[in-house]
């Protein structure tokens, strides 16, 4: 599929899911859209980028990182107990390679009074 819509004009893939690097050829799929030369995004949660550094920075152009808040405590309520480092562990790394990397972060109630602090400190110090 990946080589027709290439074929036919196709210049841009964005792979999503659920998570895109649980996968078991999520791998050839990223080769696959780099031999047919398109410009390649995933979203994906970041506890899988360690594993997956290499090939990502071999076939991405960008990839965006989903925390679940901005704060640690609200992030683990979200996604679990330890997740929030492992994610900032993820975007340390990506944001060494030449991969465009964006964080995104989804507003809901629990986390939405993390990212009216976010923005209040933000506004504190003039960013």
């Amino acid at each position: 599929m990946i080589e027709e819509f290439a074929k036919s004009g196709g210049t841009h893939l964005l792979l999503t899911g659920g998570e895109p690097l649980i996968r078991r050829d999520c791998a050839d799929l990223l080769k696959c859209a780099k031999d047919n030369r398109l410009f390649t995004r995933i979203l994906t949660n970041g506890l899988l980028v360690p594993q997956y550094l290499d090939i990502l920075v071999a076939t991405l152009s960008g990839i965006q990182v989903s925390l679940g808040s901005p704060e640690e405590e609200s992030n683990d309520l979200i996604r679990g107990n330890g997740t929030y480092k492992r994610i900032l562990q993820a975007i340390d790394l990506l944001v060494k390679t030449p991969i465009h990397v964006q964080v995104g972060i989804t507003a809901m109630a629990q986390n939405w009074r993390a990212i009216e602090n976010s923005r209040s400190e933000e506004r504190r110090v003039g960013k």
